[in-house]
């Protein structure tokens, strides 16, 4: 019964974990959207462009996560550092830092619901 009963619950986490996981990237299409818009406005050295997209894609990531008004998400994220990295790198004209920085929270806002 005890063997039963901690299967049915490996399980049951299995499945949610893969549910969740097959969510986070429609969850952050939006914030995906505005670091590709950031990507090519980097590749154009275009510092206004790059900036506000990398604005919109902090809010909207910050959305997606329910996480707006809540100042201790900032240092926890991995891709909220990134893009704050990239906006950092915009500013002073470090443009492989800013595309390395979009890279990164590109490659965070794909990873799995307990990684981004």
């Amino acid at each position: 019964m005890r063997a039963t009963l901690r299967g049915l619950l490996v399980l049951g986490g299995a499945l949610l974990l893969a549910a969740c996981a097959g969510a986070i990237p429609e969850q952050h299409s939006a914030t995906r959207s505005y670091l590709q818009q950031a990507r090519r406005a980097v590749q154009d050295h275009d510092t206004a462009s790059a900036s506000a997209a990398l604005d919109e894609a902090e809010g909207a990531w910050l959305e997606a996560t329910d996480a707006r008004g809540n100042p201790i998400v900032h240092h926890e994220r991995p891709a909220l550092r990134a893009i704050g990295t990239a906006r950092s790198a915009v500013r002073t004209g470090n443009w492989a830092a800013a595309s390395y920085g979009i890279d990164a929270a590109l490659h965070e806002t794909a990873a799995g619901p307990f990684e981004s």
